[in-house]
């Protein structure tokens, strides 16, 4: 990767990262500012708040991420990661195509 596309997926991701904060202070009702070490059930989350942020922040980046990713990690660095993993994957991804999923013969 050459210096100016790894310049743009730094931004991409710093771009990631703010609006997952973002999102985590609405659907949390806190007003930040969000260490990358916080973790979404220490700041007051629950199953349902973290169901609602999935729905959003899903909805915003154009993937499908499940509940999962944030029971297993659930600090804002590792949430943001799995975020810029999927939109990674999913503009890399032929169209109409869904990422991890084979297509059917």
């Amino acid at each position: 990767m050459n210096a100016v596309a790894h310049a743009a997926q730094d931004d991409a991701i710093l771009r990631i990262a703010k609006s997952v904060a973002d999102l985590w202070c609405e659907v949390l009702g806190i007003p930040g500012p969000i260490q990358s070490t916080d973790t979404f059930f220490e700041l007051g989350g629950d199953s349902l708040t973290m169901l609602l942020f999935l729905f959003r922040a899903n909805e915003l980046f154009g993937v499908d991420l499940p509940p999962a990713v944030m029971l297993d990690a659930p600090e804002l660095q590792s949430v943001c990661s799995a975020f810029a993993r999927a939109v990674s994957a999913a503009s890399s991804a032929p169209s109409g195509a869904i990422p991890g999923h084979s297509s059917f013969q």
